[in-house]
């Protein structure tokens, strides 16, 4: 089972071959399309919305989890003005 925020490899969606690493960030389920994820791709800084699970979301494999990630995903908090 994934949990956010694991480290996975994932694709747009089904009919596209090209897989890449990101970082699972939220996860929401649906009654009529199952788990649906948004996931940050840790190298190159975007996000992919509304990934279907079940078909192009996979547990990312060791040895390429040991890579570091090209892009960082940056939350600012409350400044002052």
């Amino acid at each position: 089972m994934l949990c956010s925020p694991a480290q996975v490899a994932v694709r747009a969606n089904y009919d596209n071959p090209h897989w890449h690493r990101g970082k699972l960030t939220e996860i929401a389920f649906t009654e009529e399309r199952g788990a649906i994820a948004r996931v940050f791709l840790i190298d190159y800084g975007t996000f992919l919305e509304g990934v279907l699970v079940r078909v192009n979301v996979r547990s990312m494999p060791r040895n390429v989890r040991v890579i570091k990630p090209l892009a960082f995903q940056l939350v600012a908090s409350g400044g002052t003005s």
